[in-house]
């Protein structure tokens, strides 16, 4: 019987395949001295994660302020438009900037199935496209392909905590939770595969079906492990203070922590003090000469420097960097190519990407430390200039 996040994923697909074939393909043609409009596709409503839209907007504002809304000699434009968490209104959304506005690029779409559908429609339309945050590697898998992946893959950013597990904590036996559908799949699959790699073995995977809050039957079924990784869209939090009140002993680790929400994690108090995790560089990374600048500045606007305003900024900066390459020029082979060749330091540190178009820089392992009394993601581990995908997963 198939999983429950196939099937939702195929039904998604198939319902975006029809609208792409509804209308003929239209292409943006780029006009020397005529604006280049940048696409952004973000949630502002829907299930995934809406809050996050104004800060990530923010941040491709603040990048656009700091060029002077102008790139190789073009003024930029930038449309917005809410995909709304669907798949199917994702691209919808894309083909109206792609054929209508005629945007030179597409940026964003949070959800995995939408933004494999919407890297599926860029690959037919003729328009590059860059996801924002990890995303599946199946956003890459189209031909042609004109997608890049700054941000790595979900499985990619998860390896470290998999090292450091076997390699630091000395664990060599883990149980894990994860939600039962492809992005639990992946997330939880980049520890484990970071783990085995170095030695170590899984004992136990149990998948949880999507809108699971009651946990109790998964944490009385753990089998005796060293450690216990999981990840659960939207209840990761709800699942970490169950753990807490069943009183489980196993040392837990929260995989892409970046999906806790802060403050009901403080609200938890010292008990949580200690549990790492891994992902790409946060505010508390000293040694980066952007970042501080960029945290101050989205400070400064009224806005958190959360990990999704990391991901667009460095995917804004990105493809301005292309352009400047390409001499101003959007068409998606030259584009494309000109994004691939792109080296260069960001908040998050250096970045770059690999044949395939996925980004290749630092990721860090983090422990919830407390310092004068506030709590925060401490970085305690680094591993630089590392490729963001994981081989056993994404192929």
């Amino acid at each position: 019987m198939k999983r429950l996040g196939v099937k939702l994923l195929f039904v998604s697909l198939c319902l975006v395949l029809a609208v792409m074939l509804a209308l003929p393909a239209c292409a943006p043609t780029p006009e020397e001295g005529k604006p280049l409009k940048i696409g952004l596709l973000l949630p502002y409503t829907g299930f995934a994660s809406p809050w996050t839209a104004p800060h990530s907007e923010a941040a491709v504002r603040l990048k656009l302020d700091e060029v002077g809304w102008e790139v190789a000699g073009r003024a930029i434009e930038l449309i917005t438009e809410d995909e709304a968490s669907d798949a199917v209104v994702a691209v919808e959304k894309a083909k109206k900037l792609v054929e209508h506005d005629q945007v030179g690029v597409l940026i964003g779409a949070l959800w995995g199935a939408s933004s494999i559908a919407v890297a599926s429609y860029a690959s037919q339309a003729g328009v590059c496209y860059s996801t924002y945050i990890q995303e599946s590697m199946g956003c890459l898998r189209n031909t042609p392909n004109y997608t890049v992946m700054p941000y790595g893959t979900l499985a990619g950013g998860n390896v470290p905590a998999g090292y450091y597990a076997y390699d630091v904590l000395g664990y060599r036996t883990a149980t894990t939770v994860y939600q039962d559908f492809i992005a639990g799949e992946e997330f939880i699959g980049g520890f484990e595969a970071g783990f085995k790699e170095r030695g170590g073995t899984i004992v136990q995977r149990q998948a949880v079906p999507p809108g699971t809050i009651d946990f109790a039957p998964y944490l009385t079924n753990l089998k005796e492990a060293d450690c216990l990784a999981y990840w659960l869209a939207g209840t990761m939090n709800i699942f970490l203070g169950q753990y807490y009140d069943f009183g489980v002993k196993i040392p837990i680790i929260p995989v892409a922590g970046w999906c806790l929400e802060m403050e009901p994690l403080k609200e938890m108090g010292d008990k949580a003090l200690g549990i790492v995790t891994s992902g790409h560089a946060n505010e508390w990374v000293t040694d980066l000469p952007l970042n501080a600048p960029f945290v101050e500045a989205m400070y400064d606007r009224g806005y958190l420097p959360i990990n999704y305003a990391y991901s667009i900024y460095v995917a804004t900066a990105t493809f301005l960097e292309a352009v400047e390459a390409t001499g101003g020029d959007t068409s998606p082979e030259k584009l494309h190519a000109a994004w691939l060749k792109v080296k260069m330091d960001a908040p998050m540190g250096p970045i770059s990407f690999d044949e395939q178009g996925c980004g290749i820089g630092n990721l860090y392992v983090y422990e919830w430390s407390k310092k004068d009394g506030e709590y925060y993601w401490k970085p305690i581990k680094e591993y630089e200039r590392i490729s963001m995908k994981c081989p056993a997963i994404d192929g």
